[in-house]
């Protein structure tokens, strides 16, 4: 007998499954026959078909049914492939998008969420241009959800731009496609009483068989691996390429966007965060009457076209404090000197100073915060993956003056495009949005106002018709403006540890209209790894996120300086701004010379040579050999030379230098 197959309508009934009247024509005489369903995978199911009921026994569907979830409406194959068998295949006519159609991001749950199915989740393009929130605490997986549609959106050729405030964003970079232990070896993390080799044995066939896991193949890594150029800034400290940040005060380049009362508003933040980072020994309560008086001279500033940019900014701002170009504060119009006494403005005026000099120096010392600039590559071809690195911002405030001040950078940016016609053109991924929480959250519910909560929000508003799509995360979802998330049509919620966390996402969805049925029941069957997620189209479902092709760890300073590559970091390095001092290095020594390694040396060689010579010559220590104003100064010299060839920017610098002066010898 040939072939012959039947198209059934997907209905939920409790005990059978309706199927056409000819499909019995296929079977042998009886009131039940028993026949066999395999599919794609060839799992076989055993099933019965009732002549009574004119259908197949749902009882015999259960196990298809967890792994291929299928959705009222959906057209289910049976194609007979053995007649004296009785051997039917089962299929879905479409199980889903393919590769091409949609991120890749997990594998679906059945319907009550408990078992895990064959059928890949894929999130349509499409919806990223209307943001994504991810929430979930602590382990449950939001990073690494985060990492896969940033690893997915450089398949399809989608440039992000990212903010990695703890250091486990900027191993995106990480792909090590040939699966050899070779390439995992610099990067694994040992405990103090374990093996090497071993671990990084273990650590690498686990790599492989979670991948395989998956379906992900080595092909698939290659090709992300070739098909993206990561770039890692940071600013202020740390050793990516430095990246220069405009005035803390500086208005935004194009404020034709913000409501006259919004305007106010980012003043008063930027204001307040300006000072509090002035005098961070004192309570904010106890400062407000400075925050009120810079306000003031800012609003002066705007209004009137005056710049605040850069280190020039400042000195304007620093001069205007002790010389006010207003006469009276307030809308009770009280002369400045009445309000603020000449004392306290020198005071607040000396403070300011301090951002001219030392270290804050350092805020204006890189390349430009352009979004072109950090979006351009050596090679048109690979897709600009820029990582803004801030976890060596040990204050929240310095965070938020960053954050800040790239969210308009951003909307500059893409107030300068044309509208993407509802395509994806670039993501912006912040992973922890709710901070530190309450004040200290970068975009915290009201009455709390940072200067980054307006950017992010404008960000959220404006974005959908450029085709700029935010994906922000968060740990926190007591600490976040949900009225701001009502522009995020994609959720994704992880496990919530407590019944409070659960109820407050639940709030959260009330405010922006999400209705999922039965909520606080799905959130409680979720665990670490497996996200609810609701579609723009209003669909829902349980998905276990897949295994990320790139290697997820936290990067510490010294290894986030590692991934920049040297065709990277020279292009850029052609970008530097002059508006900060060059850093020292002196050509009259010989910094490898010092440290007692090649020129050639890697920064493993160069960390362990820093390290025996620094335990040789410490003063504490030296003393047997040498006095201790001469270790004092071999000390000086070795960390000199180790603060230079430790950066792979200050090193490209000292490396050309040396090459120039040995060629006029």
């Amino acid at each position: 007998m040939s072939q012959v197959s039947f198209k059934v309508t997907w209905k939920v009934h409790k005990t059978f499954l309706p199927m056409p009247p000819s499909f019995s024509d296929l079977l042998p005489d009886g009131d039940e026959v028993s026949l066999i369903l395999q599919d794609a995978g060839g799992q076989k199911y055993a099933v019965i078909y009732s002549r009574q009921n004119k259908g197949l026994l749902m009882q015999g569907f259960v196990n298809w049914v967890r792994n291929y979830d299928p959705q009222p409406g959906d057209i289910i194959v049976f194609e007979l492939i053995d007649s004296k068998t009785r051997l039917f295949r089962i299929a879905l006519d479409k199980e889903g998008p393919g590769p091409t159609d949609g991120l890749y991001l997990g594998k679906r749950k059945d319907l009550l969420g408990k078992f895990p199915t064959d059928r890949n989740f894929f999130l349509p393009i499409q919806d990223l241009v209307t943001h994504v929130f991810i929430c979930g605490v602590t382990g449950t997986g939001k990073t690494v959800m985060g990492k896969a549609i940033i690893e997915e959106a450089i398949l399809k050729g989608i440039p992000a731009i990212i903010v990695d405030l703890k250091g486990d964003l900027t191993s995106l970079a990480l792909i090590f496609s040939s699966l050899q232990e070779s390439e995992f070896e610099p990067w694994v993390e040992i405990p103090p009483d374990k093996q090497r080799r071993e671990e990084v044995r273990t650590e690498v066939e686990k790599h492989k068989a979670n991948l395989e896991a998956f379906g992900l193949k080595s092909e698939d890594m290659e090709r992300l691996r070739n098909s993206a150029s990561f770039a890692v800034f940071t600013t202020k400290f740390g050793k990516g390429i430095p990246l220069a940040i405009a005035s803390s005060l500086a208005a935004p380049t194009d404020t034709t966007h913000l409501k006259p009362n919004e305007v106010t508003r980012l003043i008063g933040a930027l204001s307040e965060t300006f000072v509090k980072m002035l005098f961070p020994e004192q309570k904010p309560s106890k400062l407000k009457k400075y925050m009120t008086y810079l306000h003031e001279i800012v609003r002066h500033c705007w209004d009137r076209g005056v710049s605040l940019e850069g280190q020039d900014g400042l000195v304007t701002i620093q001069e205007l404090i002790q010389h006010p170009p207003i006469r009276t504060v307030g809308v009770g119009r009280m002369s400045v000197d009445e309000f603020i006494s000449p004392k306290i403005r020198n005071e607040l005026a000396s403070r300011v100073a301090m951002c001219l000099s030392g270290e804050e120096q350092l805020w204006f010392t890189g390349v430009p915060l352009d979004i072109d600039l950090l979006l351009s590559r050596p090679s048109s071809d690979l897709v600009p993956i820029s990582i803004i690195n801030l976890r060596d911002l040990s204050a929240i405030d310095d965070q938020m003056h960053a954050v800040s001040h790239l969210s308009y950078a951003l909307l500059k940016w893409m107030n300068r495009q044309r509208g993407s016609g509802g395509k994806p053109r670039l993501i912006f991924f912040i992973d922890e949005i709710g901070g530190g929480g309450g004040r200290n959250a970068f975009f915290p519910s009201s009455p709390y106002d940072p200067p980054s909560k307006m950017g992010l929000n404008l960000l959220l508003r404006l974005g959908r018709e450029f085709g700029v799509c935010c994906v922000f995360a968060t740990q926190n979802p007591g600490n976040i403006d949900y009225m701001g998330l009502s522009n995020c049509q994609t959720w994704m919620v992880g496990w919530l540890q407590t019944k409070r966390d659960r109820e407050k996402i639940t709030q959260g969805m009330s405010t922006v209209k999400i209705h999922i049925e039965s909520v606080d029941d799905q959130l409680r069957n979720v665990r670490s790894g497996e996200f609810l997620v609701k579609l723009k189209s209003g669909d829902t479902a349980i998905v276990q996120e897949r295994w990320l092709m790139s290697y997820h760890r936290a990067l510490s300073e010294d290894e986030v300086g590692k991934v920049n590559t040297r065709s990277t970091l020279e292009w850029f390095e052609k970008h530097f701004s002059n508006a900060g001092p060059e850093p020292y290095i002196a050509q009259d020594l010989d910094y490898y010379d010092i440290l007692e390694v090649s020129p050639k040396a890697s920064i493993e060689v160069i960390e362990r040579a820093y390290r025996v010579l620094a335990k040789k010559y410490h003063p504490d220590t030296a003393s047997q050999t040498m006095s201790r104003a001469e270790a004092e100064e071999k000390m000086k010299k070795l960390n000199e030379a180790y603060e230079v060839l430790s950066n792979p920017v200050l090193r490209g610098k000292y490396d050309q230098e040396r090459r120039r002066s040995a060629s006029h010898s």
